[in-house]
């Protein structure tokens, strides 16, 4: 079980750092539909708004680790 528990938590590591590589080329690329004048409108409104909508999900799960870790640290030194 233990063997078990280690490669699950190893295969969501892997899968997580393919994730966080993948993101500055994604947001790039909707920067540059959001720059490009020849794009349709709706181009545009759905680039930005995976933009923004992502972007606050970042910040909020950046926001959630670090309140967790102040509260982890706050633990440890109590005992």
């Amino acid at each position: 079980m233990a063997e078990y528990e280690r490669r699950c938590a190893e295969m969501l590591e892997t899968a997580t750092d393919n994730a966080k590589a993948a993101m500055p080329p994604a947001i790039d690329r909707l920067r540059g539909i959001i720059d490009d004048d020849q794009q349709q409108p709706q181009q545009h409104i759905a680039a930005a708004r995976a933009v923004l909508e992502y972007g606050l999900r970042l910040v909020e799960a950046n926001d959630f680790e670090q309140r967790l870790r102040a509260l982890e640290e706050r633990g440890k030194s109590e005992h």
